[in-house]
């Protein structure tokens, strides 16, 4: 994400609250993180344009989009054990 949020953003105290939002662990599957990834830089592009956006909604949809990924492992389902 850093070579995207530095493009978005070339204000140092931009760019610091940009990679503050993050460093929040969220587990996704390799075939996922691509997509998720678009989305977010996509949400951040949207973030450096609009001063009304919310930033909250950056973090949830990264934790949200690998909901699918968490739940299916947690109900057994994939060939992986139920937790």
């Amino acid at each position: 994400m850093y070579p995207v949020l530095k493009k978005l953003y070339p204000d140092k105290k931009d760019l610091a609250a940009a990679m503050k939002r993050h460093l929040t662990l969220y587990q996704t599957s390799h075939y996922l993180a691509t997509f998720q990834m678009g989305i977010t830089a996509a949400m951040e592009e949207e973030n450096a344009q609009d001063a009304d956006f919310d930033t909250d909604s950056i973090g949830a949809v990264q934790y949200h989009a690998g909901g699918s990924w968490r739940f299916s492992r947690r109900a057994g389902c994939r060939g992986y054990p139920a937790l």
